[in-house]
């Protein structure tokens, strides 16, 4: 627990992973079993891979959640935490993080993983993302929408957000209103993605 190592560093598991937030700190997690209010890892501990995969990570990231009903995306400016498996950590310039991340949770991304994917998660209606497959994302082709997704996504406005990125990918309203009666379950309630 952070309070017991307040030198730790921050693990985040697949179920504090929201969709545009990330819950350490606000909700329990399961790690090993047991569940943690707050869990940390204690770096200078590490050896091996665990150390490698931290050093890795270590910089500013994106976060998915590897199984989910839509694609769950967090941004870790600032590189504090440690994506615990199977989290999918994309690694990108800080720059490009919330850009990177508005496409990768718009509905468009989502609809063309399902395509993908379908009936490979553990749940009959979750979606399966994994590293190679999130590599090859296609990006949305109206740069002026993407911004203004871009915008909306790090706001906490889901309706604009998902307007914004149906326009940016050119998809139809109707994948928006298929994917927002699923984003509403895991969309981050704060004022706007942490």
């Amino acid at each position: 627990e952070a309070a017991d190592l307040p030198s730790g560093r921050p693990i985040v598991t697949a179920g504090l992973v929201d969709l545009g937030g990330c819950a350490w700190g606000e909700r329990p997690a399961r790690l090993g079993r047991r569940t943690w209010d707050r869990p940390v890892v204690d770096v200078g501990a590490l050896s091996g891979r665990a150390a490698a995969w931290v050093e890795r990570t270590g910089v500013p990231k994106l976060v998915v959640a590897s199984q989910t009903s839509v694609l769950e995306v967090a941004v870790d400016e600032h590189g504090a935490w440690i994506p615990g498996v199977p989290l999918v950590a994309v690694l990108a310039p800080p720059a490009r993080l919330w850009p990177l991340a508005a496409a990768l949770a718009s509905p468009a991304v989502s609809a063309w993983l399902l395509a993908r994917a379908a009936g490979t998660a553990l749940a009959p209606q979750a979606l399966k993302a994994s590293a190679p497959l999130l590599r090859q994302v296609p990006l949305p082709t109206d740069p002026i929408a993407w911004d203004e997704g871009t915008a909306a996504f790090r706001a906490g406005d889901l309706d604009g957000f998902a307007a914004a990125m149906g326009r940016a990918y050119g998809v139809d309203a109707s994948v928006a209103r298929w994917w927002e009666t699923r984003a509403k379950r895991v969309w981050s309630r704060a004022e706007g993605p942490r």
